[in-house]
């Protein structure tokens, strides 16, 4: 028998049930499985609203994005989310170089520990003393080994000025220590490295850390500065860049690139076949005037796979370090009616200048490759010494990627 708290409960759930189904009706003709699969809806609704044990757990907006979240997810397919309200103002932010959380960034390895890669500087992970080579052990007290990436990074998120509790396993005494940090709103630097890596060859190097909304103006600086200072030859590191904007992506292709295609994008719906394409007059660096290098690992995806695989295509770079991500799939965020959350979805794949797709990752003309704990120690030094050297880039030894980047450009070099 139902209570009157269950019966009033049930009232705006078959209010949502109608609301649905009418939706659903105009939309597909009044398809009856659509309208049914609508009252199912509403009905597992009012039942967990009246009942389950614990009602700040089943608030409307929970369970009405959860739901959303569960189609999306239905898809198998990783990138495809129903972004909440929080969400969807963090990716807004994210997009235009700003984004909410701790600042650090890591790599789920084969064992499924979560290894961190590097600190943001001046994020609450660095200043509270977690370094490249650490791993994180524990989120809020909830151990994270065998979790997903995305299942991590959904622990750590949260709003600007909330605190978080991550336990980490120290990379020199192997002890874990239980860090209490603060949330913050972090600017995201895209160009982070630039300088001479050769003074006496004028091998010049950047640094690009993500594609935000700036990178290509912030890149064009800096490579005119080098010109300006007699460069001969470049390396672009885009190890651990895991992307961003594909806009950027296409810009920073167009500065090396004369004519042709950049990259193109194919998927069911007619706008998500498109064919982006070099722009003549834009390259700073026109035709094969000079070498250059690009640096890849695993942590290269998306945007700056791109970036690889038109210059490389175009024989206007060639490709060191280790195989790439092979993030392929093109996501569109489409906003919703109310305004505060929206739907983010795989509409296509992408394809090199050489219609080769990226799902496989890149692999590098030389292949060098850098184990990940030991990656983890020069991606700790290299930031400490961009730190101490008003980003100057990091030569050291340890740093056989870069060393062999290096020794290919200076044999290009007269």
């Amino acid at each position: 028998m139902f209570t009157r708290r269950t019966i009033i409960i049930l009232i705006p759930a078959a209010l949502i049930a109608l609301v649905l189904a009418m939706a659903m009706a105009f939309s597909k003709g009044s398809d009856d499985t659509l309208y049914k699969q609508g009252e199912t809806y509403a009905r597992v609704y009012g039942f967990l609203r009246a009942n389950f044990v614990d009602e700040n757990k089943v608030a409307p907006d929970t369970l009405f994005y959860g739901a959303l979240k569960g189609m999306a997810e239905a898809t198998g397919d990783p990138y495809t989310t129903y972004l909440d309200p929080e969400e969807y103002e963090s990716a807004k932010s994210h997009t235009e170089g700003e984004f909410v959380g701790i600042g650090v960034v890591f790599r789920t390895l084969e064992d499924g520990r979560h290894l961190v890669i590097a600190p943001l500087r001046n994020s609450p992970a660095f200043e509270a003393g977690i370094r490249a080579g650490d791993v994180i052990d524990a989120v809020d007290g909830k151990p994270v080994k065998g979790l997903d990436s995305s299942a991590v990074q959904t622990l750590i998120k949260g709003a600007a000025g909330t605190e978080v509790s991550v336990t980490v396993i120290r990379h020199d005494t192997q002890k874990p220590e239980t860090i209490k940090l603060k949330r913050a709103t972090l600017k995201v630097e895209s160009v982070v490295s630039v300088g001479f890596v050769n003074d006496e060859k004028k091998i010049g190097y950047v640094r690009v850390e993500s594609f935000s909304k700036d990178t290509a103006a912030d890149l064009v600086k800096a490579l005119k500065d080098l010109k300006s200072q007699g460069m001969k030859g470049l390396i672009i590191d885009l190890r651990d860049n895991g992307g961003g904007l594909l806009t950027q992506a296409v810009k920073v292709s167009d500065l090396f690139i004369d004519e042709g295609v950049i990259v193109s994008t194919k998927g069911r719906a007619r706008d998500a076949n498109d064919v982006y394409e070099a722009h003549k007059g834009d390259a700073i660096f026109p035709g094969n005037s000079l070498p250059i290098a690009i640096i890849v690992n695993k942590g290269t995806a998306s945007a700056s796979e791109i970036v690889s695989g038109a210059l490389h295509d175009h024989g206007r770079a060639i490709l060191v370090g280790g195989n790439t991500y092979g993030k392929d799939s093109v996501q569109t965020i489409e906003p919703m009616e109310d305004g505060k959350s929206a739907l983010k979805l795989t509409v296509a794949h992408y394809y090199t200048p050489n219609n080769t797709p990226l799902y496989s990752g890149l692999k590098p003309d030389i292949l060098v490759e850098i184990p990940d704990e030991k990656w983890a120690e020069v991606a700790r030094n290299r930031i400490d010494f961009e730190l101490h050297n008003d980003g100057k880039p990091y030569t050291g030894a340890d740093d056989t990627q870069l060393a062999a980047a290096m020794e290919k450009i200076s044999s290009e070099i007269p």
